[in-house]
């Protein structure tokens, strides 16, 4: 059923280290969706941290509402971004920026309060000019 939706799950288990007992590095869990980006996630200290996504590795916590996107990095467009959501009401909890090489591209994830309107995360892609990836909210247990 869910590959005639295009998702693919694959779980990755840690082989046992020698003495028998589990590895101390949790299983990873890919998750694909058709034309969606591919993510990766694991536990880390008992919460689910998203790892991978694409070939962007950000290490981060998965809880509340997540803003994610890719562009070009360019000067001053984390603060504008910042300061854009600020002025529409939207608090932000934190910032995550993980580089993806060559380039200047990076995925962006900005955990804010509450669920931002999809007007508000529209702006956030006129804002970054063309973004590589949209801007998504992504919403995770509390």
């Amino acid at each position: 059923m869910a590959a005639d939706a295009g998702v693919t799950v694959t779980e990755v288990v840690a082989p046992p280290v020698s003495n028998g007992t589990p590895a101390a590095v949790p299983g990873t869990i890919t998750v694909g969706l058709s034309g969606a980006p591919s993510v990766e996630g694991r536990l880390e200290r008992g919460a689910p941290t998203l790892t991978r996504v694409d070939g962007y590795e950000p290490a981060l916590r998965l809880t509340g509402a997540v803003l994610l996107y890719v562009a070009v990095d360019a000067p001053g467009q984390l603060g504008a971004v910042g300061t854009y959501l600020g002025g529409r009401d939207v608090n932000l909890r934190y910032l995550c920026v993980s580089p993806g090489g060559v380039g200047g591209v990076a995925l962006v994830a900005v955990g804010v309060d509450g669920t931002p309107p999809a007007d508000v995360v529209e702006g956030v892609g006129r804002l970054v000019g063309e973004p590589i990836m949209a801007p998504m909210l992504v919403e995770f247990g509390p």
